[in-house]
């Protein structure tokens, strides 16, 4: 009889998309009180010693099992990627998440780890920027524009500016996501090829960081494209 709804569950109650979270991104290792059970044909956190039997009135509806209601009197980020706004709370959140242990997450919780330090660099950098007022909702002094407004206002004026959409900047841009999509050998527009050509002739070390730092044409591959042109 799996009568019991659980410490939580995702049927009932406003923890619902966060019990969804947790069954998609922690590893469950067995040292904690509680494990992954079902309810109504959904996941749901309950008591290891759970009887599976309800018998008590739950918090969030339904009934469950003596473990499971004790459990839950004892209880006291993963959506910053569509947040407006990144305040210093939520940056302090993802670096605690940042720390857990890959053991204790799941692949697809590893890869969310990952996405929190890339936004926790984004945040901590783009609160260094002085943006001009109304820019984004400012919640506090260190809050920075989130992550989907910032991509959704570049979106915005690359379809209104057809001069931006045709400009090196944007070059840079889709060579660098080309490169993290397809790996470092994907093809760049004729623009961004020139680019680095032409910074190939100045002062060679500062040309390899410029090509680090931007996710450019290695070295070799301008040397190749300079002994190409030779030839012909």
């Amino acid at each position: 009889n799996m009568s019991c709804a659980g410490v939580f569950n995702t049927v009932s109650g406003d923890k619902k998309a966060h019990i969804m979270l947790y069954h998609q991104y922690v590893a469950i290792s067995g040292r904690q009180r509680w494990r992954v059970g079902m309810y109504g044909g959904s996941p749901s956190i309950v008591s290891n010693e759970c009887s599976h039997v309800g018998m008590f009135n739950g918090l969030d509806g339904g009934k469950v099992c003596s473990a499971c209601n004790e459990l839950r009197k004892d209880t006291g980020q993963l959506e910053l990627r569509t947040r407006e706004t990144i305040t210093t709370s939520d940056v302090s959140g993802a670096e605690k998440f940042i720390k857990c242990s890959n053991s204790s997450l799941s692949p697809a919780g590893q890869q969310l780890k990952e996405e929190a330090k890339a936004i926790v660099d984004y945040a901590n950098y783009m609160s260094n920027i002085p943006l001009p007022r109304g820019t984004f909702k400012v919640v506090g002094e260190s809050s920075s524009p989130g992550l989907d407004k910032f991509l959704t206002d570049i979106a915005k004026v690359v379809k209104k500016e057809s001069k931006f959409m045709d400009s090196l900047i944007v070059g840079l841009m889709k060579a660098a996501t080309a490169k993290m999509l397809h790996g470092p050998n994907a093809a760049t527009c004729d623009k961004v090829r020139s680019f680095f050509r032409l910074m190939g002739t100045f002062d060679k070390r500062c040309t390899q960081l410029a090509f680090a730092n931007l996710s450019g044409l290695g070295w070799r591959e301008i040397q190749k494209l300079n002994a190409r042109e030779r030839k012909e």
